[in-house]
């Protein structure tokens, strides 16, 4: 024998289902914990940026030095910081150049070794032949005011550090 079983009814005779109000309940109930969410969600991207940002820097620096090694050329990198730019270029045409513009976060600046930090136009750091270049650190803040700072040694070993700015 098969039971065939009836569809429960409400006992007002109708089918079950779900009343306006309990629908309304979930309703608010998921736009509370949206709102509770969303301050979260927010910081949780604004601090990818800069970490992203951190990274594209600190793989231009080590393409350079790489770049420098293997075609025995200087290679030089740029950093814009007006337009929040950084360019990896050789006067070797074989060498392959490199190009990054960072969304959400600027260049505030770039110190090299024992030179004032420079805070606006183009500073270039040369790294030679054989892959050395002077140390340098660069500043970067995002829109949120976190600041991260990437510490660059003569062989390109990084150290980077970042601060919370609320």
């Amino acid at each position: 024998f098969i039971a065939m079983r009836r569809p429960q009814t409400s006992r007002a005779g109708g089918r079950a289902a779900f009343s306006l109000m309990e629908l309304l309940l979930v309703v608010v109930i998921m736009g509370i914990a949206a709102g509770i969410a969303a301050p979260a969600l927010m910081r949780s991207i604004s601090g990818n940026r800069l970490r992203t940002a951190g990274r594209a820097l600190v793989t231009s620096a080590r393409y350079a030095r790489s770049m420098s090694i293997l075609h025995q050329v200087p290679v030089a990198i740029r950093f814009d910081l007006d337009r929040g730019g950084i360019e990896v270029a050789s006067p070797d045409p074989a060498t392959d150049g490199l190009s990054r513009v960072m969304d959400g976060v600027r260049l505030h600046s770039v110190q090299i070794e024992d030179q004032d930090a420079g805070e606006e136009g183009v500073v270039e750091i040369l790294f030679s032949r054989n892959g050395t270049c002077r140390p340098f650190k660069v500043e970067l803040i995002d829109d949120a005011g976190n600041t991260m700072t990437i510490s660059v040694d003569a062989l390109a070993s990084v150290k980077a550090r970042t601060f919370s700015g609320n």
